[in-house]
């Protein structure tokens, strides 16, 4: 993982996905949220019938 310091990241983040954070924001400011990028990971898809995990690849 790598941390990133975008206050445009942050900002746009806040205002378009996740605008329960704007209170947060408004307290303690963007320098309260912290980004990385997942440069290399593995996914699963799990299926709550079965209970099982399927391996799908990596990204």
């Amino acid at each position: 993982m790598e941390p990133l310091d975008s206050l445009d990241l942050k900002t746009y983040i806040v205002e378009t996905s996740f605008a329960f954070l704007k209170p947060v924001v408004a307290q303690h400011g963007y320098e309260s949220l912290a980004l990385f990028r997942l440069s290399a990971g593995e996914y699963r898809i799990w299926n709550r019938n079965d209970g099982g995990s399927e391996d799908k690849g990596t990204f």
